[in-house]
Formats: C-alpha cells, sequence, structure tokens
C-alpha cells in the first residue's frame, strides 16, 4: 500500500472485485459499476411535456409534484436548470406558496372532461379564435371575497373577467352562463384546472 499510495482498504476492495485477480476483469467491473452509480433523473419527454403544460395551466409545482407523486424540488431543480423550458418568473404566485387542499384536488371527478393531453391539435394550434383558458385570481390573505374569473382567448389573448363573490363551482357557473349569454364570437373550447371549483 505504501509503493501504490493507496489505503490497505482500497486494494482490499480492487482484489475482491474478482477471484482469481485479473485485472482486465477487474476494470470492466469497476467500469460498470461506475456508469450505475448517481441518482438517475425520471424526467423523460413525456414526463417533460406533461409538467410543461400543467404549469401553463397556472398550476405550481407543488401542485404538480403531488398530483403526480413527484419531488416538489426535483421540478425546481429541473425548471433551475433548464431542463424545463419555463420562465420561474412565470410562476403562479411568484414563489408565494399558499397552502392548498390537494387531498380535495386529487379526489375531485378525474373522470370529468379530458386531460389535457387528449386536448385536440386544432387547440394547441392557436390558430382559430373561440378556444379559451379559464382561471381564478385571488387577492392576498385577508381578502379572501376578492376572486376574478378570468377567460382568455388562446389565439387572439382577448381577456374577459368577472368578479366573483367566491370560488365555488355555483359562482363559476353562474359567471359562465352570464358569459354564453352575453359573448358574440365564436365558443368552441374551455381548458381549465382540476380544481373544484371548475367540477361544474
Amino acid at each position: 500500500s505504501d509503493r501504490l499510495k493507496r489505503s490497505p482498504a482500497t486494494i482490499s476492495y480492487e482484489l475482491a472485485r474478482c477471484e482469481p485477480y485479473q485485472a482486465e476483469v477487474a476494470q470492466t467491473d469497476a467500469e460498470y459499476k461506475r456508469s450505475r452509480c448517481g441518482r438517475k433523473t425520471k424526467l423523460n419527454d413525456k414526463l417533460r411535456q406533461i409538467i410543461l403544460n400543467h404549469l401553463r395551466l397556472s398550476w405550481s409545482p407543488e401542485m404538480i409534484a403531488h398530483e403526480f407523486k413527484l419531488a416538489t424540488k426535483s421540478i425546481y431543480n429541473w425548471l433551475n436548470q433548464g431542463k424545463i423550458e419555463f420562465s420561474l418568473n412565470d410562476l403562479p404566485e411568484h414563489g408565494v406558496r399558499q397552502r392548498r387542499n390537494l387531498d380535495q384536488r386529487s379526489k375531485y371527478n378525474q373522470s370529468l372532461g379530458r386531460s389535457i393531453e387528449q386536448r385536440p391539435i386544432v387547440v394547441n394550434r392557436r390558430n382559430r379564435i373561440g378556444d379559451f383558458e379559464l382561471d381564478t385570481i385571488v387577492g392576498p390573505r385577508g381578502h379572501n371575497k376578492a376572486v376574478l374569473l378570468t377567460l382568455i382567448d388562446r389565439k387572439s389573448r382577448f381577456l374577459w373577467a368577472y368578479r366573483l363573490k367566491n370560488r365555488t363551482a355555483v359562482t363559476v357557473n353562474e359567471a359562465l352562463n352570464k358569459f354564453l349569454a352575453t359573448f358574440n364570437g365564436p365558443v368552441h373550447s374551455f381548458t381549465v384546472d382540476r380544481g373544484t371549483k371548475f367540477s361544474g
């Protein structure tokens, strides 16, 4: 060990790689084990697109992590490393994390409507008027009654908004009925998140 300038434990471990010891076999074993060390990322093209789609629907990394059984820290790491092309500045609440009833969200009628992964290509292309994205905007804490329902046309980015008394499904439905009765243009589709406010 003195001549090799390695600890006795290192030499013992190397000799134990194969018996009888053969340098080429030991080297192959070392390279194989080295290739398998370290944590492997779960991120693949399909998962990247799922996360990106939900971020565009204003889901927070925390909500996505809960829904798809991921680590929130992993999503933030992928965003910081540029592995998911979405600006941190565009995240909802700009870093202010509100506690949400995530269990309620995950239980809410997953069978209603289609997942965004099955959204028609014509909607994804943004080449027609009448495909709307819906969301609610809540005021600062202590002002829970300050709620806006926003409808944004995917092609023109035309924005229509209603002030709501609360974020219940009944109230949201009332506003949507008012929109459909008032808006003179075409309405082909609504894209919403899985929040219980859109359960109707």
